[in-house]
């Protein structure tokens, strides 16, 4: 009863923000940074006294909540590595909060390295009167703001899919106020997403990045043209600048972006224009520093480090969000006031393909491997399009070859379908790429079917 007054009380504070938050990106420079910096100030003083990870850093600098007015403050700070919230993320818990009333969040399907990230309820439902902003956005291109029909196609298991579900749990009165959502996993057989997107006939389609560029691929090749809905928006992976414009140009369907994370809901967004992210300034402060922690000079590429502005359970300061970025300081023709962010690199991480000519994400094979309590990391191997190495780290020796039999097995019926062979690898270290690098997907069969990919050419401009 207690949680259900509370959800109803943050509801009627979600539902008054509206109308002021879809303005809100308009508003004069001084008006966002004022709001901005208070927002920083009341994190500041929270970090310090609740949150165990910041507090003895700040004690240990001689730091006080007194000494920080302005995200220029935030230097003072050092940065907070990825690995650090991924070993100890109880350390970034505020003790202000009850984290069984929080909505925990756990990310790295897609890294094989989770992080758990706590969102209190009254920040995770204002995330709804936030995404005002770029609903804005998305009724510019659908014609109107109420009862849109919207199809979803996502991975069950993605950190988007789990907020949705605690929103439709949290807001079940308002939901015959929301738009009208048809979900279809990820997983489906493709012409059972080409049937769903032609029956349903949806304004919006919502999806991930590389999802949506592989599937608007194999429309193409088969030489279909399904219906098409007024706009895309696409967040998780970034979509590939050539993929991207294939859909625009060929199938004449505009894509938006999202940027946004576990750590913080909320980073950028696109607008109509599509010439970079609006940053949630008042959100979420993002930072672009060099390989030594420093700002990187005006229109220089920096490693994207976040402070979440708004979330009072995980609290994150100065976070290494493991992108790269640039800011662009020239005024965008939209007329917003919020400042814009190129995103350079992103994760951009292969799709799996299942022999019956399903899309996989990584997640879905990661997932059920990360179950077991002693995996700490997970890598899968397509070695041929027939066999997958599923790779994984434990570091205490606590699984068993009946385990290893049992979840190849699981992963073959339930995920990877006939014909695939799974084999579970225990190993000290995971492999990395040519470059040197980690990858949750390394293919090692890119030139045979079905990963490998007819190049489609495009029409000229003149047969468009």
């Amino acid at each position: 009863m207690l949680e259900r007054l509370s959800n109803l009380r943050h509801a009627g504070r979600m539902l008054a923000a509206l109308p002021r938050e879809a303005r809100f990106p308009f508003r004069p420079r001084a008006e966002i940074e004022a709001r901005r910096d208070a927002r920083l100030r009341e994190t500041i003083r929270l970090a310090c006294r609740a949150v165990p990870y910041y507090r003895e850093r700040m004690a240990a600098l001689g730091l006080t909540p007194e000494e920080f007015r302005s995200i220029d403050d935030l230097a003072r700070l050092p940065v907070t590595p990825i690995d650090d919230l991924r070993d100890a993320p109880r350390e970034f818990l505020s003790a202000r909060v009850n984290p069984d009333r929080c909505q925990l969040l756990r990310s790295g399907g897609t890294t094989g390295n989770e992080k758990w990230v706590w969102h209190d309820p009254a920040s995770l439902l204002m995330n709804v009167a936030f995404s005002e902003r770029q609903e804005f956005v998305i009724a510019r291109f659908v014609g109107h703001r109420l009862r849109q029909r919207q199809l979803v196609i996502n991975s069950t298991s993605s950190v988007s899919s789990t907020v949705r579900a605690a929103y439709r749990r949290r807001l079940a009165l308002l939901r015959p106020l929301g738009p009208r959502r048809v979900r279809i996993g990820i997983m489906e057989p493709f012409m059972d997403q080409v049937a769903a997107l032609n029956r349903l006939r949806p304004e919006v389609l919502i999806t991930n990045g590389l999802f949506i560029g592989d599937f608007y691929e194999r429309l193409q090749r088969a030489g279909l043209a399904p219906h098409r809905p007024r706009v895309i928006v696409a967040g998780a992976e970034t979509l590939p600048a050539d993929q991207r414009r294939r859909i625009e140009h060929d199938f004449g369907v505009p894509v938006i972006m999202t940027y946004q994370s576990t750590e913080s809901l909320k980073i950028g967004f696109e607008c109509e224009y599509r010439r970079g992210y609006h940053l949630h300034e008042d959100l979420c402060v993002v930072r672009l520093l060099d390989a030594d922690g420093r700002p990187v000079p005006p229109g220089a590429v920096g490693r994207i480090h976040i402070t979440n502005l708004v979330n009072r359970a995980t609290v994150l300061l100065n976070f290494d969000q493991g992108d790269t970025g640039r800011f662009l300081d020239e005024p965008c023709p939209c007329g917003r006031t919020l400042r814009r962010l190129e995103l350079v690199g992103s994760r951009q991480w292969p799709l799996l393909r299942a022999l019956d000519g399903r899309t996989l994400h990584g997640a879905d094979v990661i997932r059920p491997v990360k179950e077991h309590t002693a995996v700490t990391r997970v890598q899968i191997l397509v070695e041929r399009p027939d066999l997958w190495r599923v790779l994984y780290t434990d570091p205490r020796n606590e699984t068993t070859a009946a385990w290893r039999r049992d979840t190849a097995r699981r992963l073959e019926r339930a995920v990877a379908g006939p014909g695939i062979t799974v084999r579970l690898e225990q190993r000290d270290q995971l492999e990395t790429t040519p470059a040197g690098k980690h990858s949750p997907v390394l293919i090692r069969c890119p030139q045979l079917p079905p990963y490998a990919t007819p190049v489609v050419p495009r029409p000229s401009s003149s047969s468009s």
